[in-house]
């Protein structure tokens, strides 16, 4: 009998469960494992030429601390989406929720929460937006915040991560800045100037 061989896709990735941002959105929230990594994906999804829904490269991945630190920060974002619907904001939110990955949204963002990687050129002193990410309306905001408890059913390591930022090896400046979740863009020279 000749063993049946898996394709390799299938060895890599399971995914454990998907919700849809609303009737009218094509944007989808996705857990599972890739790699043996625990994922959760927001990303928008098209149909294609044979009428499966297919996954696009406009989306976000966020691993279980960077979910902490998000979940910790949606108070925040939340509130300005509301003072936006209402016509009240004066601010803009720009919050880093780990790697390069930050979520902005008020005045110059007016209609949207943007969850985007950031990149740091060599000679700039400023990261900068890039197309990596995600841009939702506000209700696909509102409806992702709803799937909390049920990410956390899926997969528990999403309710226990806490942010990168409360671990012991962050009691200090030392500490933070030498983290690549926390500080991505410092530099190796730059540490040895702040520290040597």
């Amino acid at each position: 009998m000749q063993s049946q061989r898996l394709p390799t896709k299938a060895l890599i990735t399971k995914e454990l469960g998907s919700f849809s941002l609303g009737d009218d959105s094509d944007v989808y929230v996705v857990v599972k494992y890739y790699k043996g990594d625990l994922q959760l994906h927001i990303r928008r999804y098209t149909v294609n030429n044979s009428n499966k829904l297919v996954s696009t490269p406009q989306g976000v991945i966020i691993t279980p601390v960077r979910y902490a630190q998000l979940m910790l920060d949606a108070r925040d974002v939340t509130r300005i989406v509301n003072e936006l619907q209402t016509g009240r904001c004066t601010e803009h939110l720009h919050k880093h929720i780990g790697g390069g990955v930050y979520v902005d949204v008020g005045l110059e963002n007016s209609k949207s929460v943007n969850i985007r990687h950031y990149h740091r050129f060599k000679d700039s002193a400023e990261a900068v937006p890039t197309k990596i990410g995600l841009t939702l309306k506000f209700s696909e905001w509102k409806e992702f915040l709803e799937f909390e408890q049920a990410i956390k059913a899926l997969a528990p390591e999403f309710g226990a991560a806490k942010p990168c930022s409360e671990g012991l090896d962050h009691l200090n400046q030392r500490g933070m800045l030498e983290c690549k979740e926390c500080s991505p863009f410092v530099t190796l020279e730059e540490l040895q100037q702040m520290f040597y």
